[in-house]
């Protein structure tokens, strides 16, 4: 889930994150450039659950993609 917070340029991606896997979240300005931007990487956690990551931007348009196993350290 992806949505606009009640502070302007604050966006707060959500998902379910499974226990003992990483995650990494990528954003791109511009679908189809090819061109993906790390956000941030998620370490694992001990269980399942919901995961909230911040951005913080001034762009009116973004698309993030999850990906797993995330980045190594």
């Amino acid at each position: 889930k992806v949505e606009q917070t009640s502070t302007p340029g604050v966006i707060n991606i959500q998902f379910l994150a499974a226990a003992g896997k990483t995650y990494t979240i990528e954003y791109t300005d511009t679908l189809g450039s090819g061109v993906w931007s790390k956000l941030a990487d998620v370490p694992p956690a001990g269980a399942t659950g919901m995961v909230s990551v911040m951005d913080f931007t001034t762009r009116l348009r973004r698309y993030y993609r999850i990906a797993t196993p995330g980045s190594s350290p």
